[in-house]
């Protein structure tokens, strides 16, 4: 697997006082800017998130690895166990198991992996992330990841006492070594059915103060809920709430609700409406404003 890579490499949770770490500078497109606290994943991911163990050693349990991806960016995220802090880190991503770097035998060749960052100071948290477009994915493709570390394990006075190599769990590699890579199919994003609010009235006009006026709107789409809001505005803002739930479930999608006792924020002046389904948060306002009159005996 070659091609431009979009690498944005995030760094956390330094080790302190961890020594035996070569002075390295990162590869081109990576950067690794220092950290106080753990990398989250995407904000917000498509679907279901791969998560599996990082091993170190083939039996130690060093961390875990998660692969996720949102509608523009596959990450993945590298954590270790408390105690456990990462020198290096490498990462291979293709369709195939095929199209991973491997020799002629089978085994991973981790120096052709295209993700690569050696960390100094060694880190507890790493996360790349790769621009799902540029390297010709798409939402649904299948994947196959090797995640590839080198490991220490460190006491409570900051020395290193143990150093594994680690592999994120998975499926073997065909060829002799305990080497393995994960499978993962670009998680679809499902986009809300949408909601479309208009209210139809009012829309300009008089209505007299202490009367009743008809409040009526129509809506489209799925993502619509059951009830709306209705709020009295002036200046463009929200000054009165005439219904926190209003049922809106009438014929042909639409909505009407009997304002009785019409009043105003502050008195006679000119106002408008706004509905809000509830569920969604779709809205509309007056196209016009309308006026509220003290209209006495009339």
């Amino acid at each position: 697997m070659r091609g431009h890579l979009l690498l944005t490499a995030m760094l956390a949770a330094l080790a302190a006082g961890v020594c035996g770490c070569s002075e390295t500078s990162h590869p081109e497109g990576t950067t690794a800017p220092a950290g106080t606290g753990p990398v989250a994943m995407l904000d917000d991911p498509c679907g279901d998130p791969t998560i599996v163990t990082l091993w170190a050693g083939q039996f130690i349990d060093a961390g875990t690895v998660t692969v996720s991806n949102d509608a523009e960016l596959l990450s993945v995220e590298i954590v270790c166990s408390p105690g456990w802090y990462m020198t290096e880190t490498h990462v291979a991503v293709a369709r195939t198991l095929e199209d991973l770097p491997q020799t002629g035998s089978g085994n991973p060749i981790v120096g052709h992996f295209d993700l690569a960052t050696d960390h100094d100071p060694a880190v507890a948290t790493f996360t790349y992330e790769i621009s799902i477009a540029e390297y010709g994915y798409q939402l649904g493709d299948p994947l196959v990841l090797a995640v590839h570390a080198i490991v220490n394990r460190v006491n409570d006075q900051g020395a290193v006492v143990q150093t594994e190599t680690a592999w994120g769990d998975g499926l073997d590699f065909p060829g002799r070594n305990w080497a393995t890579y994960i499978e993962y199919t670009v998680q679809e994003c499902v986009i809300p059915p949408a909601c479309w609010l208009v209210l139809d009235s009012p829309n300009g006009g008089e209505f007299c103060l202490g009367s009743a006026g008809n409040i009526a709107w129509h809506y489209d789409g799925e993502a619509c809920g059951a009830s709306v809001r209705i709020e009295l505005l002036q200046n463009g803002t929200a000054c009165l709430v005439i219904a926190e739930n209003a049922p809106s479930t009438g014929a042909s999608n639409s909505g009407t609700f009997e304002w009785e006792g019409i009043v105003g924020c502050t008195g006679p002046g000119d106002y408008a409406i706004r509905v809000t389904d509830v569920e969604s948060g779709a809205f509309d306002e007056s196209d016009a404003l309308f006026s509220l009159k003290d209209c006495g005996g009339e």
